[in-house]
């Protein structure tokens, strides 16, 4: 755990955020008995895996296996440490936490974060001070010159990094930051020729880039200095920024992005379109669209037009965010944007109205790809013809929708002369192959016998486990009944620790708190354990009959190691003990 609070304090958080509400924001819920069931959040799917059982107050995937209580999910979703997802759970219910309270050894980690992000602003503050003084001169006229006025300025908190060697530098150090997370952080470096400090980011343009809660975590710069060869930067990777994983400006574009997202190449298009009432926009940070981002707009939107530079590198890189968003189940369309390089350009030279008129003519990315083709073929040429019906088929194979496929397959072959029947058979190849191209299940990747009784153990230890929590008369029975030996060799040891050293105030211990402490993959197990269980009439005799079951298994396992000890009258007497 990232910090200690005490089980009452994370009890009272959890009590606060009913997992049901809490999932509920992120992804669409449907009531089934006493379940909720709905797309998972962290992994594409068309089918509904993702369950949570509100009287549980637990989720799990039976797709990609994720699984929880509410404070894991929130770590999971927003990408949170634990201390994170409490303070972030505790603020949504008005919990106030108190302070001073984390372990010196996970203690020191989360400081030292919430100094890089106290840090980070520190920065931004300064970068816009900088822009707004007499030696930001040159950088307002560049943003002037791109039409960006002092309202979206403020908005996105747009700064200016001096072209001097160390002025942030000396910045932080007189706001007493320590320099060795200066250097961690990325935002100053050291010469290995002086040892002297300098800045990263000098004589640019500023883009705070923020987290989704709007915590200034990175930023990009424009250089103003012609002869600098990097055009654009970012700041490197650090413990509070991933590039992979953030979208520039998904921070303002939450709040209307639930039927579209519009994803852009850079943060200049990103402002300039939500300049002009855009504000579903998003970006990339100068890396390839990548399966983490396409699990995050997956999570926020229903739609995603991707408008890329109009260049043939902008294309090229359309081509290969489709590849990655195939698997998820988003709406998918691309817009190119015509005479202009890009958005910004077109929007500073054509206005809102016409690009709004874009968006609604946006074409679906089959029928964007195919166009990509005829691009390429000249289908007068009977040799090329053949290609391009050939690499249209493996677009058609990509069509999920039956109706939709038949259309596009009625239209090229009106367009080609070559018959529908030809053009589905080579659908149908190439879609045979391809869901035959995954290896197949050997013999020896099935669960041997061994292991499915492992499983069956733990599953039996799971649900002794929840029931201890479930009511105070199991708990105080089974302790009585049994210690904590019988969960030895179990990946379930800590947990049953935790349980069985519970001191009860007439009350059994929380589960859901015990299960916000388990480590990740236990965690997963025990939720997918759990969430398949069906509702115990009994407790108590349920947990008489596990324990009876679970010490016989115990008395099989030191058979087993007796015999490999080779000892006769040891292991005729377990033997017989186990008979009676």
């Amino acid at each position: 755990m990232a910090a200690y609070y005490s089980d009452e304090l994370i009890n009272e958080i959890i009590a606060s955020n009913n997992l049901v509400d809490v999932a509920g924001s992120y992804v669409k819920l449907k009531r089934s008995g006493n379940r909720y069931v709905g797309l998972c959040p962290f992994h594409s799917e068309k089918t509904p895996s993702f369950q949570v059982s509100a009287d549980k107050q637990l989720y799990h995937c039976f797709g990609c296996g994720e699984g929880g209580s509410v404070i894991q999910f929130i770590m999971k979703i927003e990408n949170l440490d634990f201390v994170e997802a409490v303070k972030f759970l505790a603020a949504r219910a008005n919990i106030h936490l108190p302070e001073g309270n984390e372990k010196a050894s996970d203690g020191e980690f989360f400081r030292k974060k919430q100094k890089m992000l106290e840090m980070y602003v520190t920065a931004a503050r300064f970068y816009h001070s900088c822009l707004m003084d007499e030696g930001g001169n040159i950088a307002r006229s560049y943003l002037a010159a791109r039409q960006i006025d002092l309202s979206t300025v403020t908005h996105f908190g747009l700064g200016y990094s001096p072209a001097g060697y160390d002025a942030l530098y000396n910045h932080l150090k007189e706001k007493s930051f320590d320099e060795g997370l200066m250097l961690e952080s990325g935002l100053i470096r050291k010469s290995e020729k002086t040892g002297k400090y300098y800045d990263f980011f000098r004589d640019r343009v500023m883009v705070p880039i923020f987290d989704i809660r709007g915590n200034v975590i990175a930023f990009g710069g424009r250089t103003m200095a012609k002869s600098d060869g990097m055009k654009y930067v970012n700041s490197t990777d650090s413990m509070i920024f991933n590039k992979s994983k953030t979208l520039y400006g998904l921070n303002f574009a939450k709040k209307n992005c639930s039927e579209r997202l519009i994803l852009v190449e850079g943060y200049m298009d990103v402002i300039s379109l939500h300049k002009y009432g855009f504000t579903n926009a998003v970006a990339g940070l100068g890396t390839a669209f990548t399966p983490e981002h396409a699990k995050i707009v997956s999570r926020y939107t229903k739609e995603l037009i991707i408008c890329y530079d109009s260049d043939n590198a902008g294309q090229a890189a359309v081509m290969r965010a489709l590849s990655v968003l195939s698997a998820t189940d988003l709406k998918l369309k691309v817009l190119v944007i015509p005479d202009t390089k890009d958005a910004d350009e077109y929007l500073r030279l054509k206005g809102a109205a016409k690009f709004k008129k874009l968006i609604e003519g946006a074409k679906n990315h089959i029928l964007y790809k195919i166009d990509r083709l005829k691009q390429e073929y000249d289908i007068e040429n009977t040799e090329q013809k053949i290609e391009f019906v050939t690499k249209a088929a493996g677009v058609f194979s990509e069509v999920g929708n039956e109706i939709e496929r038949e259309a596009y397959i009625a239209e090229t072959s009106a367009e080609t002369g070559i018959s529908e029947e030809a053009i589905k058979t080579e659908v149908n190849r190439i879609s045979y192959k391809s869901n035959n191209a995954a290896p197949k299940r050997t013999y020896s990747t099935y669960k041997t016998a061994e292991e499915k009784q492992d499983e069956s153990v733990f599953r039996a230890q799971a649900v002794l486990l929840s029931l201890m929590c479930g009511d105070i008369t199991v708990w105080r029975y089974v302790r009585k009944e049994t210690d904590e030996s019988l969960f030895d060799g179990s990946p379930l040891q800590a947990v049953a620790n935790d349980i069985y050293s519970y001191s009860a105030q007439n009350k059994p211990p929380d589960f859901s708190v015990i299960i916000s402490k388990t480590e990740d993959e236990t965690a997963k197990k025990l939720c997918a354990a759990l969430t398949s269980q069906q509702d115990v009439e009994n407790p108590l005799k349920a947990a008489e009959q596990i324990i009876d079951r679970l010490k016989t298994e115990k008395q099989k396992q030191l058979i087993n190691a007796a015999a490999g000890e080779g000892n006769p009258a040891k292991l005729a007497e377990m033997i017989k003990n186990l008979k009676k």
